[in-house]
């Protein structure tokens, strides 16, 4: 567990500063979370859960600064992304 926290830390560039990964921490506001509850009632023919719905949410709330696309296989978050104008590119399908 604790070379899991470690790894976690070492993505977003905790204790020093640096990573090779441009991950970030995001903390959840409760406006993100109100927004996930719409996501899902708004897509619930899409099929995508309650974790899905949350990042839907994190991404919408992060494009006006982070503008990267989302990487994912999963049809149904495909779609909700399409929906909603996240662009998203599937490492799965071969160019």
């Amino acid at each position: 567990m604790n070379a899991l926290i470690d790894r976690a830390r070492r993505d977003v560039g905790l204790p020093y500063g640096k990573t090779t990964r441009p991950f970030i921490s995001v903390a959840l506001s409760d406006h993100m979370v109100r927004q996930a509850e719409i996501i899902l009632l708004n897509h619930r023919l899409d099929a995508i859960g309650s974790n899905d719905a949350l990042h839907v949410a994190v991404i919408k709330e992060l494009q006006k600064t982070y503008p990267d696309i989302v990487i994912t296989s999963d049809n149904s978050l495909q779609n909700v992304c399409t929906k909603n104008g996240i662009g998203f590119y599937d490492p799965e399908i071969s160019v």
